[in-house]
């Protein structure tokens, strides 16, 4: 690649995907199996424990999926003699994944933030509306949903046995159908584009909502004409505060994966098997580690 040779991104390569981003990842898997845990020990009376025990399961979930992208592009296991290709069995079984949880993340998300939202504008009416069972409906909705946008790539793109001339021999590596670039310019807008942004922009407007809400919340806990609301105030302070952390932290970490996806939108070539493949994998390397900080 005339903007950066395979060496520098080899060296990258080890520093990004198999040292740094590994270490957050396995704290993390750590961390997410503690919180789920601890959320199905609370158990499933209130909306927002539901909630957060889903957005526990899909980052775990993902922080799986890119330890074993890490795993398999490691420069190791690229020259390793192994029955398969590492870096096309990475692309589909951890990738697609991947891809997956991070969509389920980021609605998860913002359906914590909309509730959060309701809470504002309906707080006497809010309980009616979404009680917890309505939200277990909703998280499970959301893992199918996706789970059904993004059920395409694995129709057009599957694992087959193939000979490979750099190694002489057949190996397992991706095979890919003869419509795939049909399928695939209208999964992409789907599950690339709308999913993602759309979630993404819902959280950007909810959270600057509850950032609002949460400074009068201050003031009137700060007031001393506040009496008999204190300790409710005090509560829905906690929780504002909690989802604010989440929101924030989510938009600041998914923001590259998002501008990534428009300019993959924009050039055609920037993708794992275009000309711009090395910039494409360093970029994403760097979406990687900031997903990575964000589930765990």
């Amino acid at each position: 690649n005339p903007l950066l040779d395979d060496a520098t991104f080899g060296v990258i390569i080890i520093a990004q995907y198999c040292v740094i981003s590994s270490f957050i990842n396995i704290s993390g898997i750590v961390t997410n199996t503690i919180n789920i845990a601890v959320f199905m020990k609370l158990g499933s009376s209130e909306v927002i424990n539901i909630s957060l025990l889903g957005l526990s399961v899909a980052d775990l979930g993902s922080l799986v999926a890119l330890q074993f992208l890490n795993i398999c592009i490691s420069p190791w296991m690229q020259t390793a003699d192994i029955p398969f290709d590492s870096f096309e069995v990475a692309y589909l079984v951890g990738g697609w994944p991947r891809m997956y949880t991070v969509r389920v993340v980021a609605w998860i998300t913002a359906f914590i933030n909309l509730e959060r939202c309701l809470c504002i504008a309906l707080p006497l009416k809010v309980r009616f509306i979404l009680t917890a069972r309505r939200a277990l409906y909703v998280m499970v909705v959301i893992f199918v949903v996706i789970a059904g946008a993004l059920s395409a790539s694995f129709i057009t793109t599957t694992l087959v046995w193939k000979f490979s001339p750099a190694r002489n021999k057949t190996i397992v590596g991706i095979g890919i159908t003869a419509n795939r670039k049909e399928v695939d310019s209208i999964t992409f807008v789907i599950s690339d584009i709308f999913l993602p942004i759309s979630a993404y922009v819902l959280v950007i407007i909810c959270t600057v909502i509850l950032a609002t809400k949460l400074n009068f919340y201050c003031k009137m806990a700060s007031s001393k004409c506040v009496q008999k609301s204190d300790q409710v105030t005090g509560k829905e302070i906690k929780v504002v505060k909690l989802v604010n952390v989440i929101s924030w932290l989510f938009i600041a970490c998914y923001f590259p994966n998002a501008a990534l996806f428009s300019c993959m939108a924009y050039e055609p070539e920037f993708n794992i098997d275009g000309k711009y493949r090395n910039i494409f994998l360093v970029c994403f390397s760097y979406c990687f580690i900031a997903e990575s900080i964000n589930s765990s």
